[in-house]
């Protein structure tokens, strides 16, 4: 029987990738914002990090994939004035666009296998619109509940995968309950857009 090969993981080697990484950063950061996306070659990132270019696109593939990992540093690290308020504001805008997205979807996809147009009247907009404002005072009452702090906490260890865990620990109640409703919404879409017996 021949011997198990075991994976070799220096803690070393691993700060060394770690730092490579952050100068990659770091120097494409710099580059697009002196030069832009289009007028910045991997060479010249390369050149400025001090790694050869074949280190460029083992960690990071391409140029789109560098200006990917590039704007997630710059956000991370707050660069520009990217505070949670603004980042919570637009993830609270991407959850309603997709949404949005799955209602629009479900219709046309629903119009398209019936073969006609589909059109409802909406009886019920006075109970909608109550329990609308129900769930709004409640999401308001419960955030005003918890303000929030006034100083910044220190951003330390690897961030993603902090935000990975608690998602799917402390926090992964509330983040099956997101799915539920994306589930719900496509449903409801889809059965406000059958046909009319």
């Amino acid at each position: 029987m021949g011997a198990v090969k075991r994976a070799y993981r220096s803690p070393r080697r691993k700060e060394q990738a770690e730092a490579t990484r952050h100068a990659i950063l770091e120097a494409a950061l710099a580059l697009f914002m002196e030069q832009g996306f289009s007028g910045t070659s991997i060479r010249e990132v390369a050149e400025r990090a001090d790694v050869s270019e074949q280190t460029v696109y083992k960690a990071f593939g391409d140029k789109v994939g560098l200006l990917y990992h590039a704007g997630l540093e710059y956000i991370e690290t707050g660069g520009g004035g990217a505070e949670a308020e603004f980042l919570a504001a637009v993830q609270l805008l991407l959850y309603a666009g997709g949404v949005v997205t799955i209602v629009v979807f479900a219709i046309v996809v629903t119009e398209r296998l019936v073969g006609e147009r589909l059109s409802h009247t909406n009886r019920g907009v006075a109970a909608g619109a109550v329990v609308s404002l129900v769930l709004v005072g409640f999401v308001v009452s419960m955030i005003a509940g918890r303000p929030l702090a006034t100083t910044r906490p220190p951003l330390t260890g690897d961030l993603t995968r902090t935000l990975g865990e608690a998602v799917l620990t402390r926090f992964v109640l509330p983040f099956e309950l997101l799915a539920v409703l994306m589930l719900a919404a496509m449903l409801g879409a889809v059965y406000f857009a059958r046909p009319e017996e």
